[in-house]
C-alpha cells in the first residue's frame, strides 16, 4: 500500500493538470478565482486553512450527521437501545396467580349462567325427598365441576406471557390463562397485573417475602379489576426443602355495590429424597353488597399417584360436600364421587368419554 501511494505521488505532476490548466477551465466556465479559505478564532482573528484542516472539518461534520441519523429514530420513539425486542416475561409467581385467575373466571361464568338452576336444586334437597333426583344431582355437580377439573386434569391450567398492550400499559405483566377440562375443552382468560415487594425477612435457611398485587382480569363476560397479596416462605435443610405460599385475590364485579369474588389459596410442598408431596387448599368467597353470600372450600391432595379433591359449599344456609377421586378405567377417565347434599347422601361415578360426561349412579342414596 505504501509503494502505491509513493508511486501516485511521484507521478502526480505528469498525470494531474497544472495550475494554468485549472485557471483556464475556471475562466471558460465564468468562475471567479478560488478564494483562500479561512477559519475564525473564538477570540477574534483568522487563519488560513490547510487542505488537511479542511478534510478534518468535513470528516467531523459527516460524523455528526451520521450520529444524528442513528440516534434520532431511537430518541423519537422513546427507546434507549437498538436491537431485537426481548420476549415478554412473568413474575416469579405467574403460575400461582394463574390458578386463582382461572378459578375466578370459572366462578364468574357459573354465576352468570347456573345461579338460578343451582338455587332451585338446593331448595329441592332441602325438601327431604326420599330419593335424590338424579337430574338435580347432575346440575349441582356440574356447577362446580370446572373447579375440580382445574386441579385434576392433566396440564389443567397453562399460562403464557404476552406483551402488555398500550391499553393496559399501567401494568408490568400480562399473561393468557387457559383452563382445560377433563374432556379436552379449553377456556382462555387474560390477566394484566403488577407485583410489588411489600416486605422481606430472612433468618438462617428460611426466607419470607410479601407482595402486593393489582391488575385486571379479562374474561368472556367482561373485564374485572383485581387486587390481592401473596406471602411466600421457603426453608431448606440439606437435601430436604419445604415451601409454603399463601395468596388472596379479589375480582371486583361491582365496585359501587362492593360486590366481588375472593380467592384464598394455600399451597405446601415437601421434597425429601427426590419425592415431592403437594397439598393445596382454596377458598372461593362470593360477596354481594358487601355481604358474603357463598363460600366454597377446595382441598386437593396428591400422594402415591392418587389425586383427590374435596369440596365444601355453603350457600343459602345449606351445605353441600363432594369428594372426587380420579381413576382410570378402560382408557377412560372416571371420577368417583361421594356427596352429601344438605344431609342427603349419594355416591356416583362420572365417566368422561369422547368429550361427554356420563353419570352412573349406585343405589347408595339416602336421606338423613
Amino acid at each position: 500500500m505504501k509503494d502505491i501511494k509513493k508511486l501516485l505521488k511521484e507521478q502526480a505532476n505528469a498525470v494531474l493538470p497544472d495550475d494554468t490548466v485549472k485557471e483556464r477551465v475556471r475562466s471558460e466556465l465564468g468562475l471567479a478565482p478560488e478564494p483562500e479559505r479561512e477559519a475564525a478564532y473564538a477570540h477574534g482573528g483568522t487563519h488560513a486553512l490547510q487542505k488537511k484542516g479542511i478534510l478534518s472539518l468535513a470528516a467531523a461534520l459527516l460524523a455528526l450527521v451520521l450520529t444524528l441519523c442513528i440516534l434520532l429514530p431511537v430518541l423519537l420513539h422513546g427507546g434507549t437501545s437498538v436491537g431485537p425486542t426481548p420476549p415478554p416475561t412473568l413474575s416469579a409467581a405467574g403460575d400461582f396467580y394463574a390458578y386463582s385467575a382461572a378459578s375466578a373466571g370459572a366462578l364468574l361464568s357459573s354465576h352468570t349462567g347456573a345461579a338460578a338452576s343451582a338455587k332451585s336444586s338446593r331448595t329441592r334437597f332441602g325438601e327431604g325427598a326420599f330419593r335424590l333426583d338424579e337430574e338435580t344431582i347432575r346440575r349441582t355437580t356440574d356447577e362446580y365441576l370446572r373447579l375440580v377439573e382445574n386441579l385434576l386434569a392433566e396440564n389443567a391450567i397453562t399460562h403464557e406471557a404476552i406483551a402488555v398492550p398500550d391499553e393496559y400499559a399501567a401494568y408490568d405483566y400480562a399473561m393468557t390463562i387457559t383452563s382445560h377440562d377433563l374432556s379436552g375443552n379449553a377456556v382462555t382468560y387474560t390477566m394484566y397485573y403488577s407485583e410489588a415487594l411489600a416486605s422481606e425477612e430472612q433468618e438462617e435457611d428460611e426466607t419470607e417475602r410479601a407482595y402486593d398485587i393489582t391488575g385486571m382480569l379479562v374474561t368472556g363476560s367482561g373485564a374485572y379489576p383485581v387486587r390481592g397479596g401473596r406471602l411466600a416462605e421457603e426453608e431448606t435443610d440439606g437435601d430436604e426443602s419445604e415451601s409454603e405460599s399463601e395468596l388472596w385475590f379479589e375480582a371486583v364485579t361491582d365496585a359501587q355495590t362492593n360486590s366481588y369474588i375472593r380467592i384464598e389459596q394455600e399451597e405446601e410442598q415437601e421434597s425429601e429424597e427426590g419425592e415431592t408431596e403437594t397439598e393445596r387448599k382454596h377458598r372461593l368467597l362470593v360477596y354481594e353488597n358487601g355481604r358474603r353470600t357463598e363460600s366454597t372450600t377446595i382441598d386437593y391432595e396428591q400422594e402415591d399417584g392418587e389425586e383427590e379433591v374435596h369440596l365444601s359449599i355453603v350457600k343459602d344456609g345449606q351445605e353441600d360436600t363432594l369428594e372426587f377421586t380420579r381413576r382410570e378405567r378402560g382408557g377412560s377417565i372416571v371420577l368417583e364421587v361421594e356427596a352429601d347434599f344438605n344431609g342427603s347422601r349419594a355416591q356416583f361415578f362420572i365417566y368422561i368419554e369422547n368429550g361427554t360426561y356420563r353419570y352412573e349412579f349406585t343405589d347408595e342414596r339416602e336421606d338423613d
